[in-house]
């Protein structure tokens, strides 16, 4: 009686304890019910209090209208424009246009100010400017950048991209105001900066503008095309304008042009703000995001003479698991692979593709029904899956050995490349020829020393293009047995280069 009550005890137990465990494996820290998601933690990391941490509006008041006069006006015009018979008739026929101009200017009337605040807080426009604080921009401001040798123009909207190629030279900046009025100009880079990391490049500045014309303004720094570097993505670039209450001293920002020191032009739109927040207010933004193009490398080396930084990420070599006696599901050639020398990898695969390769005819085409041939289920599963890949022209395996990537390229570049071999002359470009091929293959390969200075030959062909056949010659008989297949293909080898390429 005491042994099934026993039973029954332990089968209860370890009901009870395997709560804790799932697929197999046991739950570390503490159970979902009670630890915190991720979205909670996250809240937690990034709380901010309120009494603190609250949004300002720097900029002009948005002007406040009435949201039922505003209906009342749009349900108004929607009556008008459904009894009008001929716009009617002109859009059954498509024959309707919409003037954009117009269209335009409505939005920039409505809702203009509130979407480009929209988007500029998505894109952290305003929280690398000036932290907690914000405007609507009011004024509407047009950029645009001339191409040269055609009448076209690269625009600024908010956020799109404009190469530094098409960035070179001083655009042209256009908006409504008063004649008497004055204003500043700044277009700075927030991602741009190469040393410091809360600071910014100034790559436009005038102050003092006269109404709209920019050109009449007192230039305190000169305009620098963008220079994001290599490897850095894409860097935002925000033109924004302020309306001055006075006629300002920019004496201290003031620099010498053309200013190609990068040092010099290092700015800080928070604390340029910050001081005299009393006599401006910012009330235009427009913004594009640029990122590196070839142009960059004269531009860093002729105009800012310096090296081009280049930022690239070093990845650390891949992980490989210890070797196991008796690997559970996993196939036994790339499994193995993993624990071989690289280049006696890329070894194999170089002669398995110089067998099939010929370096003046095009690689066979692949079967029209790759799975239609006969698989012999005796081979082990590895094997047929090689030769399944084979078949549908697949890459025999993967590998993270750079040597073996160079080896594993498709016959018609290989056959370009033997090309190339060909005319540089030496005892590798003899190896690609065609009375060479089949007697390559019949005598030379069965022989591993033979095979290691193929393949030495084959690294060294760019070394020794211009040497004479007669050092191969006799570097082959000195290593290798005097064998009847040997000689005989180095006197073919021999006989093809002196018929025809000599």
């Amino acid at each position: 009686m005491s042994v099934p009550l026993i039973k029954i005890y332990f089968r209860d137990l370890k009901l009870t304890n395997s709560v804790f465990v799932r697929f197999g494996h046991h739950l570390r820290g503490k159970p979902p019910t009670i630890a915190k998601s991720l979205k909670q933690k996250l809240e937690e990391q990034n709380y901010q209090d309120p009494t603190l941490a609250f949004k300002v509006n720097i900029g002009f008041a948005q002007p406040k209208t009435s949201r039922s006069q505003k209906l009342t006006e749009r349900l108004k015009y929607l009556k008008e424009r459904r009894a009008d018979k001929d716009l009617e008739k002109l859009a059954r026929t498509q024959q309707l246009t919409i003037p954009l101009d117009k269209v335009r200017e409505e939005w920039q009337e409505s809702g203009a100010a509130q979407h480009i605040k929209t988007v500029a807080e998505h894109y952290g426009v305003f929280q690398h400017l000036y932290g907690d604080a914000y405007f609507f921009p009011q004024v509407m401001l047009n950029v645009r950048y001339r191409q040269q040798g055609d009448d076209c123009f690269a625009i600024v909207h908010r956020g799109n991209v404009i190469k530094p190629a098409e960035a070179a030279v001083m655009p042209e900046v256009s908006y409504k105001a008063n004649p008497d009025s004055l204003w500043t100009l700044l277009l700075t880079n927030l991602d741009g900066h190469l040393m410091l990391e809360d600071s910014e490049y100034v790559h436009w500045f005038v102050g003092n503008i006269p109404g709209n014309d920019v050109g009449k303004g007192e230039v305190i720094c000169d305009y620098l095309q963008p220079f994001p570097p290599k490897g850095t993505g894409f860097h935002r670039l925000v033109f924004v304008l302020y309306k001055q209450e006075k006629r300002m001293d920019y004496g201290s920002f003031k620099r010498q042009q053309p200013c190609l020191c990068l040092e010099e032009r290092t700015f800080r739109t928070q604390d340029f703000y910050r001081e005299r927040q009393d006599d401006l207010t910012p009330a235009g933004l427009a913004f594009f995001q640029s990122d590196w193009d070839p142009s960059l490398t004269d531009f860093f080396h002729n105009t800012l003479e310096m090296q081009e930084p280049i930022y690239e990420y070093d990845f650390p070599p891949p992980y490989i698991r210890p070797q196991e006696w008796f690997p559970l599901r996993q196939p036994f050639n790339t499994y193995m692979d993993k624990y071989r020398d690289e280049k006696q990898i890329a070894k194999e695969y170089l002669l398995k593709k110089l067998k099939k390769t010929h370096p003046f005819r095009k690689p066979d085409p692949p079967p029209k029904y790759p799975h239609a041939f006969r698989m012999d289920l005796n081979l082990p599963s590895w094997l047929r899956v090689e030769k399944k890949k084979e078949r549908l022209g697949l890459p025999y395996s993967k590998y993270s050995s750079p040597m073996a990537s160079l080896v594993l390229t498709d016959s018609s570049q290989l056959t370009s490349d033997s090309q190339h071999l060909d005319f540089t002359g030496g005892f590798g470009a003899c190896l690609f020829r065609e009375p060479c091929i089949d007697v390559l293959t019949r005598d030379a390969l069965a022989d591993s020393m033979f095979l290691e200075v193929v393949y030495q030959e084959l690294l060294l062909t760019q070394l020794i293009a211009h040497s004479d056949l007669m050092f191969v010659w006799v570097l082959v008989v000195a290593i290798l047995p005097v064998e009847t297949g040997v000689l005989g293909w180095v006197t073919e080898l021999t006989r093809g280069r002196n018929s025809r390429w000599s």
